[in-house]
């Protein structure tokens, strides 16, 4: 255990009585702090409703709630420095705002997002797809066969 003035020294308080943790790489740089008794930011009623959607799901603990909130919280959080970092890179400037597009471009780029291509699809023109949907009736047809 550490004594109380070194644990002191990796502990502050945010004003609101929350305690806050530092972590640090091995040179001191790049420090994040992490806020051990936040609440999350999401709605844990709607988590909990959500959670419930799941047939086999019948109660659900509060301490689950928020822990699948603020994963989601993570998640996000994670999802939107990838996005804006793709956008810098192709911008190669500041990036005041991010599109869909940004988000889309993300989700192909980086592999361990690949499994949200389906719910954010590259963006398409309704012609590009029309045109690719009757392009195959269109060879068919030509071959003599009847669609």
């Amino acid at each position: 255990m550490l004594p109380a003035a070194e644990a002191d020294a990796n502990t502050e308080y945010n004003g609101h009585g929350d305690k806050d943790v530092e972590y640090a790489d091995a040179d001191g740089a790049d420090t994040v702090t992490e806020d051990t008794d936040a609440q999350p930011l999401l709605p844990l009623a709607r988590v909990r409703k959500i959670m419930k959607y799941d047939d086999e799901v019948t109660n659900v603990r509060e301490e689950a709630v928020v822990a699948v909130a603020r994963a989601a919280e993570l998640f996000l959080e994670y999802l939107v420095e990838e996005t804006y970092r793709e956008a810098s890179r192709q911008a190669r400037h500041a990036v005041k705002r991010l599109t869909y597009a940004d988000l889309s471009r993300t989700v192909r780029e980086i592999e361990a997002l690949h499994f949200l291509a389906d719910i954010v699809p590259e963006r398409r023109r309704v012609r590009d797809i029309l045109s690719f949907v009757q392009a195959p009736a269109k060879v068919g047809e030509e071959d003599g066969m009847e669609a």
